[in-house]
């Protein structure tokens, strides 16, 4: 087993070391002061890492020829065999592992240049698909007949320094049995994966359910309230954009009896560091992936409400072995986003307070605004104060939001919540979420507009209580 997995991370540290020769250039290591660097040439950046792993790889293969050969002697444990395992076992698990450490600081750093990928595979002029544009050919030809034509095709290519292209569209023949859209397609790359994809997927499966997953590069340490028995099930919530974890003042008391209560303030809100934007929902829910990371929590219902569903959608359809329920409250899959751009446009150059009363007024009806003032400004308030970046940047994250092509893989049982009186979010964009979800329910909240947990507290409470309470069955039965 040593010997294999050296091997493989033999083979990877290669193959890395082969992509960063500079006439082939598709990727780079991750860089830090003094690593890498050369005595006499300051602009180069040697593969250390995977020159490290390779070494260390090689090495082993020497020592498990000891381990293969201890293995054989008289009786159970032959006098003198097993004594040589000692030293060499030990030096062969030291080295695969500083083997593996090395691949992993690699890969989870690895700069990959995608522009320089596609122009090695343009300086071929065609020629790497070749066996493609003969695939294709051979339903109408037979194999034989298409590759001498493709063949001849290569040659005069060649040897007139044209693109394979241009010699497919310009013979007779080529062009009786494959069209230039047919020739356009086998001689795209994409067209050339075969069962990569398949495989990849394989790959990030068994990652994930090893215990490591989406990546965080990136992610902010969030601010956060943990709160609740140590024993129930963890239970996020994820509020609305302007408002911070204090939105969920009213439901807390009646979730931390039955969850562990993570309530937290997304970038640029509350007591969370505002990064320079543009955002995207990814580093929203990036953000979010690596508080679970930092917290020991491998598992969590999530329940979001505006850009916080936002943020939900993308999780449960990014990791989806982290999240066992779903609620998504007044939020959308899709918005237009013209409006959101001007939005962080104003927001950069005026202030939040620029935006404020348009925005507030949009978040509850104007019933509750007569009824409940206090509530009004207390709201009002929190939003002022809201960092001007951080703001901007979620605007233009939900700009260029675009959920709906995830929503048919989420597969954590989902509650999809829409204020009846919601402007922002009306409840036909919940019934577009709840359509593509499989198995989703919908409920409409009377009486309330965009922040629909403030304006009608118990009736949120009860359902998102009603929705997560497998999840707590789950945690008595155990």
């Amino acid at each position: 087993m040593l010997s294999l997995l050296a091997g493989v991370l033999g083979k990877i540290s290669l193959d890395i070391i082969l992509m960063v020769q500079t006439e082939v250039g598709k990727v780079a290591e991750p860089a830090g002061d003094g690593r890498g660097g050369s005595s006499t040439l300051p602009h180069k950046r040697n593969p250390i890492l995977s020159v490290t792993g390779l070494a260390s790889a090689c090495r082993v293969q020497d020592l498990t020829h000891t381990l293969q050969a201890a293995m054989v002697g008289e009786h159970e444990r032959a006098v003198g065999a097993w004594h040589s395992e000692w030293e060499t076992l030990s030096e062969a698990l030291a080295l695969t592992g500083g083997a593996a450490s090395a691949v992993r600081e690699v890969t989870e750093g690895l700069e990959v240049y995608p522009v320089k990928m596609r122009e090695n595979l343009d300086a071929t002029g065609g020629m790497l698909l070749a066996e493609n544009v003969t695939t294709l050919a051979a339903e109408r030809l037979g194999r034989l007949k298409a590759h001498d034509l493709v063949q001849a095709a290569c040659h005069r290519a060649l040897d007139r320094g044209k693109h394979l292209r241009e010699e497919l569209l310009e013979d007779a023949e080529s062009g009786e049995i494959l069209s230039p859209e047919e020739i356009d397609a086998a001689l795209d790359p994409a067209s050339y994966l075969g069962s990569a994809d398949e495989f990849v997927t394989r790959a990030l499966n068994l990652y994930r359910e090893e215990g490591s997953y989406v990546l965080t590069e990136g992610a902010v340490d969030v601010n956060y309230v943990l709160e609740g028995p140590e024993d129930t099930p963890v239970l996020v919530l994820s509020n609305s954009l302007g408002m911070t974890l204090g939105m969920w003042d009213d439901q807390a008391p009646v979730l931390r009896q039955r969850f562990r209560l993570l309530r937290y303030d997304g970038r640029g809100h509350g007591g969370s560091p505002a990064p320079p934007g543009p955002y995207a929902i990814g580093d929203l829910g990036r953000d979010v992936l690596s508080l679970l990371d930092r917290l020991g929590l491998k598992h969590a219902s999530f329940c979001g409400l505006s850009i916080g569903g936002m943020t939900g959608m993308w999780l449960a359809s990014e990791a989806p072995e982290r999240f066992d329920h779903l609620v998504l409250c007044c939020t959308a899959a899709r918005l237009a986003p013209e409006a959101w751009q001007a939005r962080a446009e104003t927001v950069r150059a005026e202030g939040v307070g620029a935006v404020a009363d348009a925005v507030q007024e949009r978040w509850f009806t104007p019933k509750f605004q007569a009824s409940r003032p206090e509530t009004f400004e207390w709201a009002g308030t929190m939003l002022r104060e809201t960092d001007a970046e951080g703001y901007a940047g979620c605007c233009e994250a939900i700009r260029d939001m675009d959920l709906r092509d995830r929503l048919a893989s989420i597969t954590a049982p989902t509650l999809v919540i829409a204020g009846a009186e919601d402007p922002a979010t009306p409840p036909e964009h919940g019934e577009l979420i709840r359509d593509s979800i499989p198995g989703a329910s919908f409920e409409v909240i009377p009486n309330a507009a965009h922040l629909a947990n403030i304006e009608q507290p118990e009736a949120v409470s009860r359902a998102v209580l009603d929705h997560l309470s497998p999840t707590t069955a789950r945690s008595t039965d155990r």
